[in-house]
């Protein structure tokens, strides 16, 4: 009986992972025929397919924790070219195999871990552990090798807490030690609960993995499509919502186990205070006086305690995508959709400039003609103008984009009539998109600030202006993404489908040239940070090429802008000026220090010594923006001091962003140029 009970079992087993394969193939089979006949430029199901499918495969299942062997990815090397003939076939059974390894390993490195705490560690230095990874540090050589890195990690991570929580004229070795169990403990615990919650993921470890080929699958289109399960789906349509709540900050645990920042509520208090970003991790929150570590813990229980109805406000202990650590309080505050989410100021002296910073092109999903940021901007534009401003400068630094139809709107402000850019399908037909209206609501001086991080929808209105000669682009050359997305479901009769984001045309800039994978080159050039370390869409996988379309309806264009002496008095500006020169040396460090194979001995010093090195070098870069001698006068619009006069958090918040405005470097100089143009 026992016998027949176990056989029945088994072969339970082996029916439901049978199923879920069959499952799985006829999902990624849906998928294929929505990529091949929805995506931009759809690929073959090839052997080359195949191996660019198992690298971006190989690559995610090793961001989610670096657990493998050598001997694991031989034995996975055998599906390289293989992929394309099991979705021919019909047959995924291959991915079990990874599953299995996968938690086997896990398991593997809780046991690793565990023992570490009843270990006595020695900090005498015998132990360097290297942060540079290369392609053959996706794995493990061996279980002794695993054992290493995980050894040297800990006891790294452990100083690092140490030093990071007490203060540094308390810091000494003997202390350290005294208390070094202490640290240890707390390190061990969240990270076996990081593989805990791992092991334990909704749907299973097999449904995610199935999700990770999917995803590899559309990226080896190109980068911007991705595969959505419903619940990312579910995230994703949060994103659009109008209903808006608390501090306006929504997050997800990221592949890593952190929380990271996935989206910033247009119009809610940490869209106004513009310091924490999508991408920022979230290290801890101080909630009611009390600070929650959230190395260990969920997304869900974070929301719900910020949701909380007698929280008033949050402070978040933030890392940025460079490193840099900050902390940023928040007031809960409620968000009318109707309200405007962009605020005007005005620069004042001899020449009054206006200014507006645009953090996303938002618009209201819910209604094809509801107004969003164009037309915020008319509102903010309006205002401006009653100041009697002589030019303007609009912000798009740090802009990834968002609704094109912003973006036409956007550039219908300053441009009388005509084409804007040039939309290309899968089939390879152009449309012109025009702004079609008749009039400006602007015609003095325009500039444009732009970075690296500037992208999609901002690029195209900046694009668009720099074709036109109506704005003068200033700044540091763009992200380089030019192509559209759509969200398709894999099967449109099942309202619980999954979806897939897909690339289903590019733009053009007016004159029928691209900067796909270029970006818009500024007229103007400032010294960034993040030269030569940012990433671009030239540097991502599988990014779409650079072309160009024949042009059907001409612009035509403003004067030409006397950009050469601008430019020179420009950088001349900018060679005096210790700000940018602190930039730029910056800079070069951070290049090098990112560049070089950084390796440290264990011990509390050097490990004292290296975080402190990198806080000097984040810190100097920090110092640099804010040392400029030159200090902005700048006044709100009326409706901002009526604001204030009532509003003491929004009050507040106010007069920390004028004191950020006001020793902007970029800003300063972006004026200076304003100015330099206005004397023509």
């Amino acid at each position: 009986m026992n016998k027949i009970t176990l056989l029945t079992f088994i072969s339970c087993i082996l029916f439901s992972k049978s199923l879920l394969s069959q499952d799985f193939c006829e999902q990624w089979k849906l998928l294929q025929d929505v990529v091949s006949t929805n995506h931009y430029s759809p690929k073959p199901i090839d052997d080359k397919m195949s191996e660019g499918v198992f690298d971006l495969m190989m690559e995610a299942i090793n961001d989610k924790g670096f657990h493998f062997l050598k001997s694991d990815f031989d034995a996975f090397e055998k599906d390289r070219i293989q992929l394309d003939d099991y979705l021919s076939n019909k047959d995924c059974s291959f991915l079990t195999a990874y599953v299995t390894t996968f938690e086997k390993r896990i398991q593997e490195s809780k046991k690793i871990i565990s023992e570490l705490s009843s270990a006595t560690l020695s900090y005498d230095g015998r132990d360097t552990l290297h942060f540079t990874r290369n392609n053959d540090d996706l794995f493990y050589q061996s279980v002794e090798n695993k054992k290493q890195y995980w050894r040297k990690s800990i006891k790294y991570r452990t100083v690092r807490r140490y030093i990071n929580e007490v203060a540094k004229e308390k810091q000494t070795e003997e202390a350290f030690l005294a208390i070094e169990k202490t640290y240890r403990t707390q390190i061990i615990e969240n990270a076996l609960c990081q593989l805990d919650e791992t092991l334990s993921v909704k749907n299973g470890i097999q449904r995610q993995f199935e999700n990770i080929v999917l995803d590899a699958y559309v990226k080896y289109h190109d980068p911007h499509s991705s595969f959505l399960d419903t619940q990312d789906k579910t995230a994703y349509e949060a994103q659009l919502a109008t209903s808006l709540i608390a501090t306006g900050v929504q997050t997800y645990k990221n592949k890593e186990g952190a929380i990271e920042v996935s989206y910033i509520t247009p119009g809610s208090s940490a869209f106004k205070n513009r310091t924490i970003a999508e991408g920022d991790i979230i290290t801890s929150v101080i909630i009611k006086e009390e600070t929650i570590d959230l190395s260990c813990f969920s997304n869900d229980e974070l929301q719900r305690q910020m949701q909380d109805t007698s929280v008033e406000e949050v402070t978040f202990n933030i890392q940025k995508s460079d490193g840099v650590l900050k902390q940023i309080t928040l007031v809960k505050s409620k968000i009318e959709v109707e309200e405007n989410n962009l605020t005007g100021f005005v620069i004042t002296g001899e020449k009054r400039i206006g200014f507006i910073s645009i953090p996303s092109f938002y618009t209201d999903y819910e209604s094809p003609n509801g107004l969003g940021m164009a037309n915020d901007v008319a509102r903010e534009l309006y205002k401006l103008q009653k100041m009697n401003i002589d030019a303007l400068i609009i912000d798009v630094r740090d802009n990834g984009g968002g609704s094109m139809k912003e973006a036409i709107d956007l550039s219908g402000l300053f441009i009388d009539r005509g084409p804007v850019a040039i939309l290309k399908d899968q089939a390879g037909e152009t449309a012109t998109l025009r702004d079609a209206n008749r009039g400006v609501a602007f015609t003095k001086p325009l500039a444009i600030l732009v970075n690296e991080y500037s992208a999609s929808a901002s690029e195209f209105f900046s694009a668009a202006m720099q074709d036109y000669n109506r704005a003068l682009i200033i700044g540091v050359t763009t992200y380089g993404k030019s192509s559209a997305q759509v969200m398709i479901p894999l099967q449109e009769e099942d309202e619980n489908s999954d979806f897939t984001k897909l690339t289903s045309e590019v733009f053009y800039r007016a004159t029928g040239k691209s900067h796909q994978a270029q970006g818009v080159i500024p007229d103007i050039t400032l010294p960034s940070i993040y030269t030569d370390i940012a990433s671009s869409e030239a540097s991502e996988k599988y990014p779409l090429p650079n072309d160009d379309v024949t042009v059907k309806l001409k612009a035509r264009p403003l004067p030409r802008i006397d950009k050469e002496r601008l430019s020179q008095n420009s950088l001349a500006r900018i060679q005096a000026n210790t700000t940018f020169t602190s930039i730029t040396e910056s800079n070069k460090k951070l290049v090098t220090m990112l560049n070089e194979d950084d390796h440290i001995p264990v011990t509390f010093s050097k490990v004292k010594e290296y975080l402190a090195y990198r806080d000097t070098l984040w810190n100097s870069f920090r110092e640099a923006t804010s040392q400029e001698n030159a200090m902005l006068t700048i006044e709100n619009t009326v409706t901002t001091t009526e604001i204030n006069g009532y509003d003491a958090t929004a009050k507040k918040a106010n007069e920390q962003l004028l004191t950020d405005m006001s020793t902007d470097p970029y800003i300063i100089e972006a004026s200076n140029i304003l100015k330099d143009y206005l004397k023509n």
